[in-house]
């Protein structure tokens, strides 16, 4: 009767420990899934904002480019043209960033100022004059500024 006794509580000993082994590396498991899932949304995060600060640096670039064509060359001719497309071009390049920044589930502050900073780069080209077309370029710079700071915070706070 001690024998059965003794191996009785041998084997609630084995399966308590593999029961508790299981449960350890469940927890374990779910962890690791969970910082991966984590880690992983914040390169999503930081590569959405990279991409769309290239993408409005691009944009900038190419209003001004266009606004100096038309000025030097006016808007019939090949080289007005190829600045145009260049700026529908980078326009679209720098939307579509726009609309992944929000899909990776950045902060709407962020998401805002984001915004704020792709409508100051889209009004340059409209400039009437070159003291204007300095005045929109450095707004644009200053909509710039505040978005990549507010990034800069995020990302550090991730």
């Amino acid at each position: 009767m001690q024998a059965v006794l003794v191996a009785l509580i041998a084997v609630l000993g084995t399966l308590g420990g593999s029961v508790v082994t299981g449960l350890l590396q469940r927890r374990h498991a779910d962890r690791a899934a969970e910082l991966a899932r984590r880690d992983r949304q914040q390169q999503e995060q930081r590569a959405a904002i990279c991409g769309l600060a290239e993408a409005l640096v691009e944009l900038r670039r190419r209003q001004i480019w266009r606004w100096s064509t038309r000025r030097d060359y006016g808007t019939e001719n090949d080289t007005y043209r190829e600045a145009k497309d260049a700026c529908f071009e980078a326009r679209t390049t720098s939307r579509a960033c726009l609309l992944r920044l929000r899909l990776a589930g950045v902060p709407e502050q962020v998401v805002l100022l984001a915004g704020d900073a792709f409508e100051a780069s889209i009004v340059i080209e409209e400039a009437a004059s070159h003291a204007e077309l300095t005045a929109r370029a450095e707004v644009s710079m200053a909509a710039m500024d505040a978005f990549v700071a507010a990034a800069a915070g995020h990302c550090a706070a991730m």
